[in-house]
């Protein structure tokens, strides 16, 4: 396997991992809305809760870009690099940002990993990346 598909197949694998991240964060939106909520008011309830499904659903959005971004790195395609790379630095500012807001919560980190893995199969393999979308 040539390091173009290696390096696919590992941003795939980080766009699944993503997905799985985001569809954790929506779904714990009740257990999470509950122990918050008798410590909000009603205008601060529904922002907390606006905030919480749309962090949710941009991270489950970024790791579909990033599945669909893999497909085009294995085939080259130049949009696909910038796309996976603009995926992976949205997320490392969400984990970042997570890390600095609820660092005692381990679902931050693992948004940066995850964004992590994104961004080191692009890096590593960045000229097969850029040379074959070149040409």
């Amino acid at each position: 396997m040539d390091k173009r598909n290696r390096g696919s197949q590992w941003v795939l694998i980080a766009g699944i991992l993503t997905v799985l991240l985001g569809l954790i964060h929506v779904a714990a939106t009740p257990v999470i809305f509950s122990t918050m909520s008798d410590q909000l008011s009603a205008a601060d309830k529904l922002t907390f809760l606006y905030m919480y499904m749309a962090t949710g659903a941009a991270v489950i959005f970024v790791g579909w870009l990033v599945m669909y971004g893999s497909r085009g790195l294995r085939t080259s395609e130049r949009w696909a690099w910038i796309t996976t790379l603009a995926a992976g630095v949205f997320m490392s500012l969400l984990g970042i940002g997570a890390i600095l807001a609820m660092s005692d919560n381990p679902f931050a980190y693992l948004t940066l990993i995850f964004a992590t893995l994104e961004l080191v199969p692009l890096w590593l393999y960045r000229h097969e990346f850029q040379q074959a979308s070149k040409g």
